[in-house]
């Protein structure tokens, strides 16, 4: 339901029937389970629930906690509760925060339906007593494995994820799970090596191999056994952060799997990808291939259906070298965030057409995101010159050059040779958003593309950004303005998808309590979480 709309029917003065009905309790049952089932769809799409119900909730004499949705309509009237508590699909995210015995009712009336499991245990480590808590979720859902349609874990001590590997490695299969996504934030110091070295060797195979629904798939710091892992095809997301160069996949491992997932359509690398250099490539590659003049082996990487790809914290001739091995022809969505190096080259090369690739990759993008990058001006002008089809724009001025604001705004003057004569660069931009830059400069970039006839549309601008009351008032007169959060991980959740925090509050009053509170026995199966105190077993 759109919130407009909620409002709407909040603040109408339409009169009750005299006669005392409820209108939408004559609704078929069905019906009515229809739109518990679109409301639980738009609130995990992201939609503000709690201002949904905003202005009802400001007219009743005491505030209550948000709710989730499916436990907002269950608490409406009986009706409602008795249809919204036996539809198991509005139960199905499970993430273990507050009290469990809330899980275990998300667990009970789930039933048989695919379960959604995410576990944030961040804020524990493999000393802590309360590691016990693992034994009572595995108990809870392993048994359920076979109902796994996703499955997210953070951790920040490497011994809980290797528990959790071990433990997904005796599971036999894990028939319908589609996104699998491991962090572990833990602090990562040495590059070269991966530590603790005693926790290196990882399960040979997570569901003995059995995952053939998976399409997405999330390591942050953790590896597995690349060669011996056979559902690392047929991918449409991967995310592969934090790793080790002794701990990454080889390239022939890493061009297999892309290769072999033909519907890619987001790739994201941070502190990773295959391991070595273009000299360790080529001898990944000729592996085998010895004696055999047909066909000759090549380390080019054809992705014809990649629309995403996100590159961090690479040096300027690891990200150089691999980019220019990729074949991305439909590339629409560029986010880069690369510091500590001169990316001059890496730049440059992807602001011209290649042998490969008729057109500039810039001249296919119509969002780019630039968290830092390192050039002359002269690579910034090629690059903003190129970006002929962008209609997003991304930059964070607390770390880039203001040599990409004054030429967006037509000054070239700080770039030797260029005059841009009044031409506008990036002719299609119309969604503008901002890190570190002053209302002033904001304000006048926003006249300054409108009277150039290439109005923007929206400006989106960190909280944190100096903008006095006026200038807020004179760019909301020109665009749409929105304000977002800035954080010190630079928006990791938008590059790299975290867990859902769906936390099931405020079941206070006496039938909640009944339903919610109730002795719920936890199905032990034959699996549980071996923990391992003593750690021989991981050594």
């Amino acid at each position: 339901m759109d919130s407009k709309i909620a409002r709407k029917v909040a603040r109408s003065k339409i009169p009750p029937p005299p006669d005392g009905r409820c209108i939408i309790n004559q609704l078929p049952p069905e019906l009515l389970a229809y739109i518990f089932q679109l409301g639980v769809e738009l609130e995990a799409e992201g939609e503000d629930d709690e201002d949904l119900f905003s202005d009802i909730s400001s007219e009743t004499e005491e505030e209550k906690p948000y709710l989730p949705f499916e436990v907002l309509v269950s608490h409406v009237c009986k009706h409602w509760r008795d249809i919204a508590t036996n539809l198991p699909n509005l139960w199905t995210s499970i993430d273990f925060a507050g009290p469990y015995d809330r899980s275990i009712t998300y667990l009970e009336r789930a039933q048989q339906a695919p379960l959604d499991i995410s576990l944030d245990l961040e804020d524990l480590d493999a000393d802590d007593p309360e590691v016990k808590d693992l034994i009572t979720i595995a108990g809870l859902i392993l048994p359920r494995v076979s109902q796994w349609r996703t499955f997210e874990l953070i951790v920040s001590d490497f011994s809980l994820m290797a528990i959790v590997l071990k433990n997904l490695s005796a599971c036999p299969a894990a028939p319908i799970l589609e996104s699998l996504s491991l962090y572990n934030h833990d602090n990562i110091e040495d590059m070269d090596h991966f530590e603790p070295a005693a926790l290196r060797d990882v399960p040979e195979l997570l569901f003995n191999g059995n995952v053939p629904r998976l399409k997405k798939i999330a390591l942050w710091g953790v590896h597995l056994l690349w060669e011996r892992t056979p559902f690392l095809k047929n991918l449409e997301e991967i995310e592969l952060a934090y790793h080790a160069e002794d701990v990454r996949p080889s390239y022939k491992v890493f061009t297999n799997m892309l290769k072999e997932s033909p519907n890619l359509r987001s790739l994201a690398l941070c502190n990773s990808g295959p391991a070595g250099g273009p000299v360790d490539w080529l001898e990944s590659v000729t592996e085998g291939h010895e004696g055999e003049p047909v066909p000759p082996p090549t380390t080019q990487i054809s992705l014809p259906s990649l629309n995403q790809l996100a590159l961090t914290y690479e040096s300027a001739p690891y990200v150089t070298s691999l980019m220019q091995r990729l074949e991305v022809p439909n590339l629409a969505d560029l986010s880069l965030d690369l510091e500590a190096d001169d990316y001059g080259t890496f730049l440059s090369m992807i602001s011209k057409p290649t042998a490969k690739q008729k057109k500039p990759l810039l001249t296919g993008l119509t969002h780019l995101k630039i968290t830092d990058i390192v050039c002359s001006h002269v690579t910034v002008y090629e690059a903003l010159n190129t970006l002929e089809n962008v209609t997003s724009l991304n930059l964070n001025f607390h770390y880039l050059d203001l040599i990409w604001y004054d030429l967006l705004m037509g000054d070239s003057r700080g770039v030797e040779g260029i005059n841009l004569n009044d031409r506008v660069l990036c002719p299609k931009l119309k969604e503008f958003t901002s890190r570190g830059l002053s209302g002033t400069l904001v304000l006048a970039f926003v006249k300054r593309r409108e009277e150039a006839g290439k109005s923007l549309s929206k400006v989106l601008l960190e909280d944190t950004d100096e903008l006095e009351e006026d200038e807020e008032r004179q760019i909301k007169e020109h665009v749409e303005l929105e304000f977002f959060e800035g954080s010190d991980t630079e928006d990791e959740d938008e590059d790299f998808p975290g867990l859902v925090d769906l936390m099931v509050e405020g079941l206070e009053d006496e039938e909640e309590e009944e339903n919610v509170e109730g002795d719920v026995e936890a199905d032990d199966g034959n699996e549980e979480w071996t923990t391992d105190s003593d750690m021989d077993d991981l050594d």
